[in-house]
């Protein structure tokens, strides 16, 4: 289940298409306080929209289309952008600190 349960949220013990919801409603009240953070790190809860994010910057600074005719041009040319991309994150993000 990757869909993110209301804080209310029962278990049905004796549907067997629930099993699924029963076991993370069984391991949010587990871990307690940190019981959404724990269930959303195990199930990489987040992962996509972080991936969508990264193509959404290679996109913007590259362009949509791939200028290499052949597979193997067209494979150097992804990975020199993904390089190029990573570099200019480390460069340009701001560093900062959360404030208590």
């Amino acid at each position: 289940m990757k869909i993110p349960l209301q804080n209310n949220a029962v278990e049905h013990p004796k549907l067997d298409y629930m099993a699924e919801r029963n076991s993370a409603i069984k391991l949010i009240k587990l871990y307690g306080e940190d019981g959404v953070k724990k269930w959303k790190e195990e199930v990489s809860y987040g992962k996509r929209s972080y991936i969508e994010g990264f193509f959404s910057r290679l996109k913007q600074a590259f362009g949509f289309s791939f200028r290499n005719k052949s597979e193997i041009n067209r494979e150097r040319e992804l990975l020199l952008k993904c390089y190029l991309i990573n570099r200019f994150t480390e460069t340009g993000m701001a560093k900062f600190e959360i404030a208590s």
